[in-house]
């Protein structure tokens, strides 16, 4: 390696998520806005963005394949995203106590607004 280094990012959405906030949002801790940030506004200058889904991956000729472009790479990785697993929690595992207990964006909006009503 001679200290060149190029970094690229592949994601379909041009906007992260921070999902956490959707549990702070109704108690007026963090406001929707800041829940939702470009992604290319979280990268240095440096970093390309391409905002496009990986389609598939070829781990012999280190390409990863896009729509619109066959992207070679020396490293890679993989970053999948959290997916919570209620199951581990106890109580959290029936599907009632999950859509009771969980706040989605919506719901989220919602409470900040004042405007949910109780079901």
């Amino acid at each position: 390696m001679n200290g060149k280094v190029e970094i690229t990012v592949v994601d379909p959405s041009a906007y992260h998520v921070y999902q956490p906030a959707w549990l702070l949002i109704p108690f007026r801790i963090m406001h929707q806005n800041e829940a939702i940030r470009p992604e290319r506004s979280l990268l240095a200058e440096t970093v390309k963005f391409r905002q496009e889904k990986a389609k598939r991956i070829d781990l012999n000729n280190r390409v990863v394949e896009t729509d619109s472009a066959k992207l070679q790479y020396d490293f890679l990785v993989i970053s999948t995203g959290a997916r919570p697993d209620y199951s581990q929690v106890p109580g959290l595992d029936k599907p009632d106590m999950i859509s009771t207990l969980l706040i989605t964006r919506l719901s989220s909006e919602k409470l900040w607004e004042g405007s949910l009503e109780a079901s």
